[in-house]
């Protein structure tokens, strides 16, 4: 099941290689959800593999992202 996550990108990390053929790089997105006359925040972090560790190189901390995910 795929799911889809708009939010601002609050952090984002070097990369890291674990082993030869292993680099991982995580990032923060921060959701803010409106429930009624509530509003929630969400703060999850993400995990790039390998050769998509490079997606986030050209986005700015505090833009606006939409994530795919699954």
């Amino acid at each position: 099941m795929n799911y889809e996550l708009t939010g601002k990108l609050t952090e984002k990390f070097e990369a890291i290689q674990r082993t030869e053929k292993f680099k991982v790089r995580e990032f923060i997105v921060e959701e803010v959800r409106q429930a009624g006359a509530s509003t929630f925040t969400n703060v999850i972090k993400f995990q790039l593999n390998n050769d998509r560790c490079s997606l986030i190189d050209n986005i700015e901390k505090g833009s606006e992202i939409k994530v795919h995910f699954n």
